[in-house]
């Protein structure tokens, strides 16, 4: 067998290029297969080594080429890297190197896992193709080569990713950036909720659900508070920055109910047919009246045509929704009357007086009182009544009239219904002076009644 074979040299001298020959090597047998040596796995202390970048890579990325296992990798020393996959996606970080004061923080498109430490394990379902960790503490010698040795495992063997040292300069120091919405300058009849929103460009927020979150105000309640302020929420990115969110002030919270004040009716007793004008008011201080309403409106008369206790209810509501309302009982009784005949004698009992009565003490009392005495030839008859007062058994009717016709006269009459009856009348002039007065006396015969 005939094996030829050409040996190219380059950079020697030119005289001893050309003296080159050529070889003729007869019945050489040789093994055109490699050698099968084993290569050792990657180990926190024998990491990956790094390799060439693919063109348009990041100039400070450390580039390395993926193995068919997960491996080891140990870029330059830093606080932070940004893991960049190239033509595969990472799968899972599969532990973290000890020696480290702090656990360390992942970041996956803004949203913050961990903290994780050797021996943990971060999966990603469905692969990334981009990551950060953060918080690598202590920075290290970047000549020592096994500064950050991590485990990762990829799609795709062959694949190549890289990792950029995010550089002292990248340590976020900057807290979240928090907003709230203001106040809307309404009163509200509830506590008033405010929506916020967080995020931070850097480390990433330390809570997902700082994103998105609410701060409501706590009046108590059965109060009223114009400037009421929210509570507060402190939001911290995953370096540890944190900021306060509110409290917000400026809002309107108005939980107390109007007030209603009822002038009439009163808890009293009036009689059927006694007028009464209504007279109530509402007020809120706070977000206002929207209505005020009873039975019958502000100025109008009250309900007496007919005997019973009635109510009389006013609601109030003011203009976010509180409601309240003030009652008044009342009640309307029949009139009173007193009505009958008899007779007695004042002075002698030769001599006659007599009496009928038919009176009616209404709110303004009507009827009329006859009154005769023979032995003046006396003869009264009223043509007014003034005034119905009973006490007990014992009415007294006061009014005007006529004596044998002729006008100018007022009077007082007593009559008493008891065992006997008994009657008396006062007649004076229009200037008070008395004309004719017989005191109560029983009578001889008759009887009077009292309607109460």
């Amino acid at each position: 067998m005939f094996n030829q074979f050409r040996v190219t040299t380059t950079g020697l001298p030119p005289d001893l290029t050309a003296n080159m020959h050529v070889l003729r090597l007869d019945n050489l047998e040789f093994d055109s297969t490699l050698p099968n040596i084993p290569v050792p796995p990657s180990t926190p202390t024998n990491p990956q080594p790094p390799g060439p970048c693919p063109v348009g890579a990041d100039p400070s990325a450390i580039c390395f080429p993926t193995p068919p296992q997960p491996s080891w990798y140990d870029p330059a020393p830093t606080n932070g890297y940004r893991f960049t996959a190239f033509d595969g996606r990472f799968l899972a970080i599969e532990d973290f190197p000890p020696g480290f004061d702090a656990a360390f923080d992942v970041n996956v498109g803004g949203t913050h896992f961990g903290p994780f430490g050797p021996g943990q394990r971060v999966d990603f379902p469905g692969g990334v193709t981009e990551f950060t960790i953060t918080g690598i503490r202590p920075t290290v010698d970047g000549s020592n080569p096994l500064a950050f040795p991590i485990k990762l495992s990829l799609d795709t063997v062959g694949s190549t990713f890289a990792m950029v040292p995010l550089g002292e300069s990248a340590v976020d120091v900057t807290p979240p950036q928090v907003s709230c919405n203001g106040s809307d300058g309404l009163w509200h009849g509830a506590d008033v909720t405010v929506a916020c929103t967080a995020s931070d460009e850097g480390s990433g927020l330390a809570n997902a659900a700082d994103a998105s979150f609410l701060l409501s105000t706590s009046v108590p309640s059965g109060t009223a508070v114009d400037g009421a302020v929210t509570g507060q929420r402190s939001v911290c990115d995953a370096a540890g920055n944190c900021v306060n969110a509110g409290p917000v002030g400026g809002h309107r919270v108005d939980k107390k109910t109007p007030t209603v004040a009822i002038n009439a009716p009163s808890a009293v007793t009036y009689t059927l047919g006694q007028s009464i004008v209504a007279s109530y008011a509402c007020t809120d201080p706070d977000s206002g009246v929207a209505a005020c309403s009873g039975p019958v409106s502000n100025g109008a008369t009250v309900d007496t045509t007919s005997v019973g206790t009635k109510t009389f209810t006013v609601n109030a509501r003011d203009n976010v929704g509180n409601t309240s309302h003030s009652t008044v009982s009342y009640t309307v009784v029949g009139p009173k009357r007193v009505s009958g005949s008899g007779y007695n004698s004042p002075e002698v009992a030769a001599y006659r007086a007599t009496v009928m009565l038919d009176v009616t003490g209404a709110a303004t009392p009507f009827g009329s009182v006859h009154y005769a005495y023979s032995r003046t030839r006396l003869t009264f008859v009223s043509t007014s009544i003034s005034s119905f007062a009973l006490n007990g058994s014992v009415v007294t009717i006061q009014g005007a009239g006529t004596v044998n016709g002729v006008a100018g006269f007022t009077f007082v009459v007593t009559a008493t219904n008891g065992a006997p009856d008994a009657f008396g009348i006062v007649i004076r002039r229009t200037d008070g002076s008395l004309y004719y007065s017989a005191a109560s006396l029983a009578l001889a015969g008759g009887d009077f009644s009292i309607q109460q």
